[in-house]
């Protein structure tokens, strides 16, 4: 999402940036440089993967490992 600028035409990244508002209480950064590797770029999707996480509690409603049963995929 953050490579793909302002998203113009792509039809997905409306539906993002309400999550982002709507659900989150975050926003999507308008300004941030796509070709930026780190800094500004990096802090963004890091604070916006805490909130996520705390959102809908991640790692606690998980399965410890210890305790999923084994797969089973062929």
């Amino acid at each position: 999402m953050l490579d793909s600028g302002d998203g113009d035409g792509i039809a997905w990244f409306a539906d993002w940036k309400t999550f982002l508002t709507d659900v989150l209480g975050t926003s999507y950064p308008e300004d941030l440089d796509p070709s930026d590797d780190g800094g500004e770029r990096e802090e963004y999707i890091v604070d916006t993967l805490e909130i996520f996480s705390k959102k809908f509690q991640f790692a606690t409603q998980s399965i410890p490992a210890g305790e999923q049963e084994e797969s089973t995929h062929e």
